[in-house]
Formats: C-alpha cells, structure tokens, sequence
C-alpha cells in the first residue's frame, strides 16, 4: 500500500496541502489531490473518499473493448440507415467514409465538395462511424454503417462563429427527415455568455424535432466548465475519462441537473487522419501520427463521437424512441467495476 497513488477528496480544513506529507498537487477550487496513499494518510483524517487512478484506455479499438461496442456489432447492429450530423471543421473523403458521405455542407467558405482544412473533424468523423477500411477494422469506429452529414461550421483554425452554428443546426432541423437524422454530434462548443442562450434554444429545438444533441464538455480537468450547448439539460453532454470526475451543478427552474451526464474514453485516440491535417496549432504534433492514414488525439472532443456513435447503434435498433429515452438508456446501463460512468453497450442491447 505504501506510496501507491490515488486520487483523493479531501475535507476542506483550510490546510496548505504543499505541507501536508504525500500530496503532490491540488487543484484550485476543488478539494481533490493526488496523494502518495500511506498508513500516515490513512490516518490523518483528511481523506473523505478514495477515487482509484484508473488507466485510460488508448485507440478507438481499445475503446471499442472497454464499452463492450463490438457486442452490438457482432449482433449486426452497425448503425446502418441512421445519419450523424458531425458539426466540425468538415471531413477529408478518405477510405474509411466511402460512399456513405450523404451530405457536406460548408458554412465557412461554401465549398461543395467535402474536405477538412484543419483535421478535426476528419478525426471525430471516424471516431463515430468509420469503417477502418486503412487498418483493416483495427481503427473502426463506433458506428460504421452508419451515414455521414458532415457541417463545417469551423474554419482552418477550428474557431467558428454562432451564426454558423446556428445556420448549421437549423439545416439539420430542415432536412433530417430526408436523411434520417437521428443524432448531432458537436465536439465544440463557446464559453460566451452572451451567445449562450440562442446555441441552447437551437439545440433544445433539434432536441425536440427527435433528434438527439451529443455534445463536449469543454475538456475541463476536474473543475468543469460546461459550454454551450453542453449545459442544457435537454442535450447528452460527455466527458473525457481522463478528466473525471468532473462535474458542475445546473438549475432550470426549481430542478438542478449536473454535468457532464456520461463519459467516454478520450485520451490518445486514434482515428482518421485528414491529409489537410493541420499541424501549425497549438498541442498538434506529427508525432501523433500512427501512419499515414491515423494519427491519435485528445480530449472531450474525442470522447464525444463515441457516444454519438453508440446512439446511432441504439436508435438502428429503437428507431422510435425519443431522445429523453435514448438518454436515459445510455445514462443508466454503466460498466461495472468503476467509478466513472462509462456506457456498457452489452448491457445496453442485453447480448
């Protein structure tokens, strides 16, 4: 037991934790540290509870396993007629989405043909529903028979504005009937205030139009800080692993809700690369690069597009259910074994 590390909850006693024998660092505002675990700590009556520091699996493959997501695939649940609105930076038209790109649409620049000048939204794409056509299944994502509705709502730089967004959301809205539009998956989001309230109400707009809104929780490490769309209660917002437990407290109403309201694994996984892939930004390396097809990111932003994918496997089979049940069912079948919730698709589908 001696030095083995864990992450506390600590009882707030107003302590510098910088003296206290095992603590090798706080987080601001928040009673949590990570602490060499010895019979002293044991004993000193600071620890309110003990979180273990579980390995954060890498590789949507590895991801796949931990979810149990082959489960469904197995049973020939792949997501096949169910469309995923991916609102990103676009998608590259590689082998892992041929011929099931149904539609691109470029807010940004209206291009016509599909293409990802950044490379985030290649990689969440694939993420969600790519067929692992470069790896030969390895690198398959979650849904991938799924179709693709690829928004570009943010530039080269991945920034973007609410008009986009908003112009994005209502496309949706408009057309999702066409092309079956079960699920939105936004792995971006804005801390502004003031353009909080209409990227919420357009969400909670495509929310009851059916269809679900699958959103990033801004990839907060422990202290969280939800951004819109994420906070409304009406939308399915997901954390990263890496980053649990990281929860803020909401109120609608004389209700209070927390988010984020289920997790994913997100940390170094890999998927889709775009050839545009853009290398200039901050945290980017090349030596993230797998080969040339998949390179491995990470954040909220990746743990998104796993549930987003789940969703579409859930609604293939539930065409009818609502987006408060496909909720609900995803919220309330968890792995065993861990504290962080973590979708068990086998319980999901009882396989």
């Amino acid at each position: 037991m001696d030095n083995e590390l864990v992450l506390a909850e600590l009882y707030n006693t107003g302590t510098d934790p910088r003296s206290i024998n095992g603590f090798r660092f706080m987080f601001k505002n928040i009673d949590l540290a990570v602490i060499s675990l010895t019979n002293e700590m044991l004993c000193s009556g600071l620890i309110k509870k003990i979180y273990p520091l579980s390995t954060i699996e890498s590789s949507i493959k590895n991801a796949r396993e931990r979810l149990r997501i082959d489960c469904a695939i197995e049973k020939g649940i792949t997501g096949k007629g169910i469309g995923i609105a991916i609102m990103d930076t676009g998608i590259s038209p590689i082998a892992d989405f041929k011929g099931r790109i149904a539609v691109f649409k470029d807010f940004i620049n209206n291009h016509l043909s599909p293409y990802d000048d950044n490379g985030h939204g290649t990689h969440v794409s694939g993420i969600a529903c790519g067929n692992g056509a470069s790896s030969s299944g390895i690198y398959r994502g979650v849904a991938p028979a799924s179709h693709i509705i690829s928004l570009k709502i943010l530039d080269k730089y991945g920034k973007g504005n609410s008009l986009a967004a908003l112009n994005g959301i209502q496309w949706i809205i408009e057309n999702h009937k066409r092309y079956n539009i079960k699920v939105i998956n936004i792995s971006a989001g804005s801390a502004d205030k003031s353009i909080n309230i209409p990227l919420v109400k357009a969400a909670e707009s495509a929310v009851k139009n059916g269809i679900s809104v699958i959103a990033a929780d801004n990839n907060s490490a422990f202290l969280s800080s939800v951004t819109s769309p994420g906070i409304s209660p009406l939308v399915l917002t997901v954390g990263s692993a890496s980053n649990f437990p990281s929860v803020r407290t909401f109120r609608s109403g004389r209700s209070y809700y927390k988010k984020p309201d289920i997790y994913a694994p997100g940390e170094d996984i890999i998927s889709c690369l775009s050839p545009d892939y853009r290398f200039e930004d901050r945290y980017s390396s090349r030596k993230n690069i797998i080969n040339k097809n998949y390179i491995k990111m990470s954040g909220s932003s990746m743990a998104t597009p796993i549930i987003s994918g789940i969703a579409a496997l859930i609604y293939e089979k539930y065409p009818r259910i609502s987006p408060a049940e496909l909720k609900s069912i995803i919220t309330s079948n968890l792995c065993d074994g861990t504290e962080i919730p973590l979708p068990d698709v086998r319980k999901i589908f009882n396989v």
